[in-house]
């Protein structure tokens, strides 16, 4: 049985890391289940990496491929992958439409929610993320007022942002202020 795990292994040290853990990941569940002969007459598990970079606009090319290799190989079962919302985007038009099932680890997106048969994600929408959070802020911190810090350039942070604000002042709390920062620089956030 082979599963493609999409990533990102080049561009930030960020998408760098991020891809680095996805492959540990990966290699520790293919390293239990084939030292464990944990799947029927003791089928083995193989992983190809599929490395979009630093573009979710690469994932395109890179989905088409793993359809070619699907193609010339029956073993490919499915993607485990990709990291990020704006790339399981992508990857979801191309590998669905080749009935080719995937597997996020981490891609939130709330848009991302019934877009296709062949999509599953292990990790909460945002707007379940976001609901847990106001819950907390309200319930737990009992607070009345918030600050919301959003970087308007990056959807996970828009639509996080969002979310959190419909459900906290739904539930009688107040968004006093709302600033914006970029994700990954301090500049300016000890002033705001």
């Amino acid at each position: 049985v082979t599963l493609v795990v999409g990533t990102a292994l080049t561009g930030s040290s960020g998408q760098i890391g991020t891809g680095r853990e996805n492959l540990q990941g990966a290699y520790i569940a293919q390293k239990e289940y084939n030292d464990g002969l944990k799947l029927n007459e003791g089928t083995q598990v193989r992983l190809l990496i599929a490395n979009a970079g630093s573009k979710a606009d690469y994932v395109t090319m890179v989905g088409q491929q793993i359809i070619q290799a699907a193609k010339q190989d029956r073993t490919i079962v499915g993607v485990m992958g990709w990291p990020y919302s704006s790339y399981a985007h992508k990857a979801v038009s191309v590998l669905g439409s080749a009935n080719i099932p995937m597997v996020s680890p981490t891609a939130s997106a709330d848009d991302l929610t019934n877009i296709s048969s062949f999509f599953f994600r292990v990790s909460p929408t945002n707007e379940t993320q976001a609901i847990a959070a106001a819950n907390y802020a309200r319930y737990q911190l009992h607070a009345r007022n918030v600050a919301i810090f959003v970087d308007t350039k990056n959807t996970y942070s828009n639509s996080l942002a969002g979310d959190f604000q419909r459900h906290f002042t739904s539930n009688g709390g107040v968004v006093v202020d709302t600033e914006t920062y970029t994700m990954g620089s301090h500049e300016g956030l000890r002033s705001l």
